[in-house]
């Protein structure tokens, strides 16, 4: 599902390619991804939540190999907030760009 704002700038969007290419956008799956270790530290700091907690949540959710096997893109977050800025620009750009084509 979508959220409201989300869904008014997809409206408000001047999308320049046509309708296939607007459901391709939409219908990609982005993983944004970290090493399982990191993943957990920066959780258990988030959340103030001990690390066994935090792996036993992961446990319960669809394993790093599930959500990157099924990944269209995949953005790498095992650096700083301004690296991953980057990444997701990145990205962004490039699919603004499919939708140029």
């Amino acid at each position: 599902s979508m959220t409201r704002d989300a869904r008014l700038k997809l409206l408000a969007f001047p999308w320049p390619g046509n309708v296939r290419q607007l459901r391709n956008v939409i219908e990609s799956m982005i993983v944004v991804d970290c090493d399982e270790s990191l993943q957990v530290k920066r959780a258990s700091s988030r959340d103030s939540v001990n690390q066994a907690s935090i792996k036993d949540i992961l446990l319960n959710q669809a394993s790093r190999h599930e959500r990157l096997s099924i990944a269209d893109d995949v953005i790498i977050n095992n650096a700083d907030i301004e690296q991953l800025e980057i990444e997701v620009n990145k990205l962004h750009e490039f699919y603004l760009n499919l939708l140029k084509d």
